[in-house]
């Protein structure tokens, strides 16, 4: 019986294929993290606008460059806007998945709130914000 420090280990050679395919992975990955991190910052230097539902009425739009607290005309919710973020900081529903949501701030995120059938949403605010084009 053999120890494994007496063993053979046999590495094969890597290929130079293999070399031009793990490169070309890692170049992709790191291409798609600043690609991300690009789209971060842009978003976040765009002010929106928080449009807040109630049943499919508009009831009060504001935009995210200003710090306010909103709070709902029946006292069920109080949403704060701060530092071009949004959140739900209390409300009356009984499992508050809306304010366990926490703070958003990209265009096109939601916080909903079922029980008070409440929908918050972050708006652009240039028109030419599209999520996909079909044709």
């Amino acid at each position: 019986m053999q120890n494994a420090s007496d063993e053979d280990i046999h590495f094969r050679k890597v290929t130079k294929s293999e070399i031009l395919l793990i490169t070309l992975i890692v170049l992709l990955s790191i291409a798609a993290i600043l690609w991300k991190w690009s789209g971060d910052s842009k978003t976040s230097k765009q002010a929106g606008t928080v449009a807040v539902h109630q049943g499919g009425k508009v009831l009060e739009k504001v935009g995210l460059e200003k710090d306010k607290i909103i709070v709902l005309p029946n006292g069920e919710m109080k949403i704060e806007v701060k530092e071009s973020k949004v959140r739900v900081a209390w409300s009356d529903c009984p499992k508050q998945l809306c304010v366990k949501t926490g703070w958003i701030k990209t265009t096109g995120e939601v916080i909903a709130c079922v029980p008070n059938k409440i929908l918050i949403e972050i708006e652009a605010t240039d028109s030419l914000a599209l999520d996909a084009v079909v044709r």
